[in-house]
């Protein structure tokens, strides 16, 4: 296995195989494939997990019921997070899941699954299912493609679809209709399913699989924190400006307006029916110096509110699940997250060699 974790990583290429629509530079750094350094030739899975975390940004949880204290070899050259990951996982004979509520990723006990893979850029293809069916209704006969897509935690997609590309059997290709948008915002990964005419029965492989991937999303989530919100009080990063511009505190209501001003060019247009708001998140945290508690409190909802410049937000926070709003003498403050821009990006996959069932 350690053989194996040589040349798949001497092997992969940290050129950044994304082509940017909108929004963003092709050398972006937050869209680049982060090399990863170990601290030592042979650490144990615990260990090179933290470093890979600590250096990509990606977080990693662990829910093993024993993990081992065992030593893996590590790679001699620094190499991207997916294979990476991969070969140490394939090494330690654990298994790993993307598929958790918040989009992260966790260890897990179980054989590691070897698949057919692809990476490309921040992105994960992983040959699932190849199926073949007979439809009697229509006489016809057809093949389904599945690639599971992952991609980095710290990347967060709204919505995917593919392009297009092409299947290549023998001399015959077929080229891959552009597919419906689908939301994935708040996911790890996603299902890629592939429709095409099904070979004839003699023919025992696809030759060649190629296809692009369109993905809307964003790079970075950044946060943003007012002490004790009041009007006036401004907070900028990576050029985004978040003003609060009305607070109002009732006894059992408090009403805070935001305006946020975006650079140009920095949020992608999106369809009527998409929206680049779904991972936002705005809460007010606080400590109690009597109680020796803290305490977070998200508000009612978010109402739009009209604005000539940037945009205008009102939330409303009120008691409620037992907590109570800040008191006076609380450390309290507005906390929100929202992204540093939304990017268009295109990411290109690629299989050989597909046996047929």
């Amino acid at each position: 296995m350690t053989h194996r974790i040589a040349i798949l990583l001497s092997l992969f290429s940290f050129s950044l195989t994304f082509h940017i629509i909108a929004g963003t530079s092709s050398a972006d750094k937050d869209l680049a494939p982060k090399a990863i350094a170990f601290s030592a030739k042979e650490l144990d899975l615990t260990t090179a997990i933290a470093e890979i975390q600590a250096q990509t940004g990606n977080v990693i949880g662990d829910r093993r019921l024993t993990p081992s204290a065992r030593k893996l070899t590590m790679p001699a050259q620094p190499a991207s997070f997916w294979p990476t990951l991969d070969a140490l996982c394939e090494q330690a004979g654990v298994s790993y899941s993307v598929y958790q509520p918040d989009g992260g990723i966790v260890l897990v006990d179980g054989p590691y699954r070897n698949l057919r893979v692809d990476t490309s850029g921040l992105f994960r293809f992983a040959l699932k299912r190849i199926s073949v069916t007979r439809d009697d209704e229509t006489k016809s006969r057809f093949a389904n493609v599945t690639l599971e897509t992952m991609w980095e935690p710290r990347l967060k997609p709204l919505y995917l679809n593919v392009e297009g590309g092409a299947i290549v059997v023998g001399k015959t290709t077929e080229k891959l209709e552009r597919q419906s948008v689908r939301g994935v915002a708040g996911s790890g990964a996603a299902e890629v399913e592939l429709r095409m005419a099904a070979p004839d029965r003699a023919v025992a492989k696809i030759d060649s699989l190629k296809g692009t991937l369109r993905v809307i999303a964003i790079p970075q989530m950044l946060e943003f924190r007012f002490a004790k919100p009041a009007v006036k009080q401004t907070s900028t990063k990576e050029g985004v400006i978040v003003n609060i511009v009305g607070v109002k505190q009732l006894p059992t209501r408090w009403t805070i307006d935001v305006q946020i001003e975006y650079p140009k060019g920095a949020i992608v247009p999106l369809e009527s029916f998409q929206s680049w708001m779904d991972n936002n998140r705005v809460w007010l945290a606080w400590a109690s110096p009597t109680l020796k508690k803290s305490y977070t409190l998200e508000p009612l909802g978010e109402e739009p509110l009209a604005s000539e410049t940037g945009l205008r937000f009102r939330y409303e926070f009120t008691p409620r699940g037992g907590v109570l709003l800040p008191a006076a003498a609380d450390d309290y403050a507005l906390k929100m997250t929202m992204p540093n821009r939304v990017i268009a990006i295109t990411v290109p996959f690629a299989f050989q060699d597909l046996p047929l069932p």
